[in-house]
């Protein structure tokens, strides 16, 4: 004959109440739990230990803080790909671009930011001027800031008044951070757009802006799916190399290719950005389909 539901709740109490007393002991009139990792007593709270919902025992994750993050430490250095597909997602995520804005600035009060900089200035210079330079000939510039009315083309400020603000010219921003250097790829944006935006998704970004305004974001639509073709320079293959203590970055390589054929693609935005625009403006004359 089998048991009973009441032994069985009886005897899962049992065995939750043995494994309590093997992991938990009272310290100073304080309950304390054993970390399997580093076979220490740490009060067993959540400032020591990580909340596991599924452990019916006490809540909490076998092993404390410390040693959970230095055992992840190790994980990501002995399976360096393994853990950067795992966190592939995570780094696109909204959650993980905050905490880095938020680290970022912690590292420049901190002073680690600079101590950093000067110690590996062949790698920042190489980062930085990667996602800097810009494939864009003066020409191509002043025809986009004339389109533009010489305005940020996100909230609408003046280069004049963007001069008095941050004493600087427009900047020449990425729409999409991933997609290409030309003209087909850039708006004129005001310093605290430029730093706003960062790497975000121009659509998830500036629809959440206070300044967001429906007749600027046409234009800009218009601009890199249309406008653009009539002021893009046919430049002939050349590669893009900067030098720096003797060793030399291709940065990119361009060809006279980006000019003909699929011109309109900017990136993984490009396609989400005329389908929404096509929703919105309802308007096909100024919106053109995207290419497979």
């Amino acid at each position: 004959m089998g048991l009973s539901k009441e032994e069985i709740n009886l005897r899962k109490d049992l065995r939750r109440a043995k494994k309590w007393n093997e992991l938990h002991q009272e310290i100073e009139g304080v309950d304390h739990k054993l970390c399997n990792k580093c076979n220490d007593y740490h009060p067993s709270t959540d400032e020591y230990f990580y909340i596991n919902k599924n452990n019916s025992i006490d809540g909490l994750y076998p092993y404390c803080k410390k040693s959970a993050i230095l055992s992840s430490c190790e994980n990501q250095k002995t399976n360096k790909e393994r853990s950067y597909k795992q966190h592939e997602k995570y780094r696109k995520s909204e959650k993980y671009k905050k905490w880095g804005r938020k680290h970022g600035l912690e590292q420049r009060k901190s002073g680690y930011s600079l101590n950093y900089q000067r110690n590996n200035k062949d790698r920042v210079y190489f980062y930085a001027a990667l996602h800097r330079i810009h494939d864009i000939t003066s020409i191509e510039w002043n025809k986009c800031l004339l389109f533009f009315e010489y305005k940020c083309a996100y909230c609408g400020i003046t280069q004049e008044e963007n001069k008095r603000n941050c004493n600087q010219k427009l900047q020449k921003d990425h729409v999409d951070h991933e997609g290409y250097n030309d003209l087909r790829n850039a708006v004129p944006a005001c310093r605290r757009c430029n730093s706003s935006k960062h790497q975000s998704g121009v659509l998830n970004w500036y629809s959440q802006q206070p300044f967001y305004c429906i007749d600027r974001f046409r234009k800009l639509t218009t601009w890199i799916t249309i406008e653009y073709q009539k002021y893009l320079e046919i430049k002939k293959d050349y590669k893009i190399v900067k030098t720096r203590n003797k060793r030399e970055y291709i940065l990119y390589v361009l060809d006279e290719k980006r000019n003909l054929g699929n011109v309109l693609g900017i990136g993984k935005h490009r396609k989400e950005l005329v389908i929404l625009a096509e929703d919105i403006f309802n308007d096909n004359e100024y919106i053109t389909k995207p290419t497979n």
